[in-house]
């Protein structure tokens, strides 16, 4: 819509970035899934791109998880 993201997609950055899921006025809104380049990957619900309600997994940190919620992380384990 008027040359920004609406609705689903899919996004791939020019630094290996991955986003797939919802969009809104061209940011993150909504669910989506979202893989950086060093193997971390949050998936959860999105507020104008920033993350919300959801999970990341820090792969590139042992597996450590932080858990948000409405944007702020509430648990942080094993980090």
């Amino acid at each position: 819509k008027n040359d920004k993201y609406d609705g689903h997609g899919k996004f791939v950055g020019h630094r290996g970035n991955k986003y797939n899921g919802n969009y809104k006025q061209h940011r993150k809104n909504g669910f989506g899934t979202e893989t950086l380049p060093n193997g971390d990957v949050y998936t959860g619900t999105w507020k104008m791109s920033k993350k919300w309600t959801g999970t990341l997994i820090k792969t590139s940190k042992n597996n450590c998880i932080e858990q948000y919620e409405e944007g702020v992380i509430k648990v942080d384990t094993k980090c």
